[in-house]
Order: C-alpha cells, then sequence, then structure tokens
C-alpha cells in the first residue's frame, strides 16, 4: 500500500514537480495557495493562517489518513534591492517563508501526537538562508530564521518522537516558467556571466536532484539523518 505525503506549494515549480515525480510511489496531498482544478487531493489554504492549519490536520485525522511524510516547499520571493527595506517586506517574507512552514510542523505534531511517530518532515528552504549571496535581505532573513528553527526543532522531535525532520538548501534552480528560465529567454548572455564569476561548476541545480535527496529523506533507508540541511549549490557557497 502507498503511504501517504503532504507537499506544500504544489502549484507551480518545483512543489510542482515533486509532487509529479513522487506521485508513482506514495498518495500525495498536495496544499497550494491557488485553487488548480483537476488535481486530485489538492486543498486549497493560506498556510500562514494557524486556525486553517490545524483544521486540516482535524479532519485528515478523522480520516484515518496516516502521514508518513510531509514536504514543505511553500515560499515566496521578494525582488527588490536592499537599500530601501520597509517593515512590510519583512512581514510578506516571514509569512511565506517561515511562518508557512512552521505553521505546519507545530500542528501536525500537536494534532497527530504519537500518530506521528517516525514521521519524515523536509523543509526546502534556500542558501539565501545560509550565506550572504547578495539576495534581498528580508528573504534571507525569513530563510535563515527557518534553518535555524529545524535545527533546533529537530532535536526535540526525534527525541519525543522519533520524527525525522531535515532541510534542502537549494541554489539557483532551472526550471520551465521559473525566474532564472525568463533570465535566460531574457538575456541568456548575463545569465552565463554569473554562472562563471559565482558558480564554481557553472550550471544551474536540476529539480530531478532534489527530488532524489527528497526521496531517500522520506524513505525507509533513512533510519538516522535528522537535524540536516542538504546544500545544492554546484559549489556556490563555500
Amino acid at each position: 500500500m502507498k503511504k501517504n505525503i503532504i507537499i506544500t506549494g504544489v502549484s507551480r515549480g518545483l512543489g510542482s514537480y515533486l509532487r509529479t515525480n513522487l506521485d508513482k510511489d506514495y498518495n500525495i496531498f498536495g496544499i497550494s495557495k491557488k485553487i488548480r482544478k483537476n488535481i486530485k487531493n489538492n486543498y486549497f489554504m493560506d498556510l500562514s493562517n494557524e486556525k486553517s492549519v490545524f483544521s486540516y490536520f482535524q479532519n485528515m485525522k478523522k480520516k484515518k489518513f496516516k502521514i508518513h511524510a510531509i514536504v514543505l516547499v511553500a515560499g515566496d520571493r521578494l525582488t527588490k534591492n536592499n537599500e530601501h527595506i520597509s517593515k512590510n517586506d519583512f512581514e510578506l517574507m516571514l509569512n511565506h517563508n517561515f511562518i508557512s512552514s512552521t505553521n505546519v510542523i507545530e500542528n501536525f505534531v500537536k494534532v497527530y501526537k504519537d500518530f506521528a511517530k517516525n514521521s519524515q518532515i523536509v523543509v526546502i528552504s534556500s542558501i539565501c538562508g545560509v550565506q550572504d549571496i547578495k539576495a534581498p535581505i528580508p528573504f534571507s532573513v525569513s530563510k535563515s530564521a527557518l534553518n535555524f528553527y529545524c535545527k533546533m526543532k529537530s532535536k526535540i522531535l526525534a527525541k519525543k518522537y522519533g520524527i525525522r525532520l531535515n532541510v534542502i538548501s537549494p541554489g539557483n534552480i532551472l526550471q520551465k516558467n521559473n525566474l532564472w528560465d525568463k533570465k535566460i529567454k531574457k538575456n541568456k548572455k548575463n545569465v552565463l556571466k554569473f554562472l562563471d564569476k559565482n558558480v564554481p561548476l557553472n550550471k544551474f541545480c536540476e529539480p530531478e536532484e532534489i527530488s532524489n535527496i527528497v526521496k531517500l529523506l522520506i524513505s525507509e533507508k533513512n533510519k538516522s539523518i535528522s537535524g540536516s540541511n542538504f546544500v545544492i549549490d554546484a559549489g556556490q557557497t563555500s
């Protein structure tokens, strides 16, 4: 019998890719902020709303769905320079990139408790939370906070529930219609210069590489990996 996995942020990008890629081996329950029709087991929800997240897990538990793993992909970027940053910029990024993930983790454990024993949680973060790469400060701060939360929380979850919580911090991912794909179409020469200057392997990360790590972390093979941050960035960070 296929195991049940919740994936957030499935309406686009990496979340959409992971849903498709993992669908053959698992029963996927997708969560997105945008409604997508004709997608099985897709739920529309604002993950920054604590009551909504709590109710979602209550309903899942009432239906007796055992959750084997949760993959948290939901998040958003901020496209502006660092010269003038507003309070709203920080609030926006913290809601999208920090609260959206911590709400899921905290309410999953709160509702499922002993039923969550030995579950796997994988959080997709960013190298912007690992090192200063000149990204917008509010975005970087939200990802850094998420990474530190996961490191601290992983010890508590492992000790009390046997839950393994890990982070994946991708670098520049190239995927159809994503930010880098649009930049290449607009000015390929500048993108190639950026790679040559900043990325030692001179390449983009591929969604399949992220998926392979996710598969390892949520599989039966993962018995002792917890509290780790897998940086996949073609050598960009030191």
